[in-house]
């Protein structure tokens, strides 16, 4: 039996085929890395968006509480709220304004300083990253930028837009409070 087993054989891969094969995995490998980076980086900016909107969307509900029980309202201004509220432990004056982020500059940050009878007063903030600070617009009050009597405002329009950290985008958020002011 005369023939050449496969070993024998003289036709191989040449160096080109070869360099080919090394290219083209190259190439399909760097798809493949290219997709993975993208999804990554789409599912983190998912997570912070939405961590930052549920943080908004918690803040928003506590300070429209406390809004609604305000009675009355003292100051009704554009970037600050400050009004009397009936508590367990008496009447309380609770402020609700924004001021100046010292860590990020050109944002805002919204506090609220609650102030029982004969106590210290305790403040807490609530969002971090506003892009504005009149977030407070009193649409029956007749002037929508503040300035108005307090105690012909009978609801409060609240509209944030916070800076999500470390991406290019913001979380907007608009609710409207009816009081019991009057």
């Amino acid at each position: 039996m005369s023939g050449k087993g496969f070993l024998d054989r003289e036709d191989g891969l040449t160096l080109i085929e070869l360099l080919v094969v090394i290219v083209l995995l190259g190439v399909v490998g760097a798809i493949t890395i290219s997709g993975i980076v993208t999804s990554q980086r789409a599912a983190r900016w998912q997570v912070e968006y939405t961590h930052t909107l549920n943080e908004s969307k918690t803040a928003l509900e506590r300070i429209t509480g406390d809004i609604r029980g305000a009675n009355p309202l003292l100051v009704a201004e554009a970037d600050r709220l400050e009004f009397e509220m009936v508590r367990s432990a008496g009447r309380h004056t609770v402020t609700v304004e924004t001021s100046e982020n010292p860590e990020r500059p050109s944002t805002y940050v919204l506090q609220v300083t609650d102030c029982p009878p004969a106590s210290p007063c305790s403040a807490r903030t609530e969002l971090v990253g506003l892009r504005e600070p009149e977030i407070f617009s009193f649409p029956d009050a007749g002037d929508p930028g503040g300035g108005v009597s307090p105690t012909s405002v009978s609801s409060v329009t609240i509209d944030v837009e916070v800076d999500v950290a470390h991406l290019d985008t913001t979380v907007d958020l608009t609710t409207r409070v009816a009081l019991r002011n009057r």
